[in-house]
């Protein structure tokens, strides 16, 4: 990430807020308090980085966001309505679902009916059978769009024995 950053301008960037403060920790799926105060703390370093008259601005920011400001108050919420999902939580989703198009798979390889894969799954995962044709469609779709983006890699092929061409 950091490699893309050099080559990006940093000056003016669609990079969102939780992405800058994973970046600006060195993190990317780990898990990370997120918080006005968290964004404080990342502004009172790059105000401790820069020069005096940066500093000057950031730090009236940092003690809106801590609400030490007498006058001001800065609230961070959530844009949209809805449940976020974290890159964490992401990410721990994504590798259940590969898990699950892995496991069905290799089921259907040894002659399973797709079914009876799909309820064995969802009795060991502690989940329904439509949770579970939800994240294998996911997964599936991922693949997919894998697939699309780098067509000879060779990495997307999606394990299914009747779903060898992604389509």
């Amino acid at each position: 990430m950091r490699e893309w950053l050099e080559n990006a301008s940093l000056r003016n960037h669609g990079v969102n807020l939780e992405r800058v403060q994973r970046i600006h920790l060195g993190i990317d799926y780990e898990s990370m308090d997120f918080t006005a105060e968290t964004i404080a703390s990342m502004l009172q370093d790059v105000a401790d980085q820069c020069d005096e008259n940066e500093a000057f601005a950031i730090h009236a920011v940092v003690r809106a966001l801590q609400g030490k400001d007498d006058h001001h108050q800065l609230v961070l919420r959530q844009k949209r309505p809805g449940r976020f999902e974290s890159p964490t939580e992401w990410e721990e989703k994504s590798n259940r679902n590969s898990k699950w198009l892995y496991w069905l798979a290799g089921r259907e390889k040894k002659g399973w009916k797709t079914e009876a894969a799909i309820a064995e799954i969802a009795e060991q995962e502690g989940v329904s059978r439509a949770t579970v044709f939800a994240g294998i469609r996911e997964a599936e779709d991922s693949l997919a769009r894998g697939n699309a983006i780098f067509p000879d890699s060779g990495n997307f092929e999606n394990p299914r024995p009747d779903k060898k061409r992604n389509t």
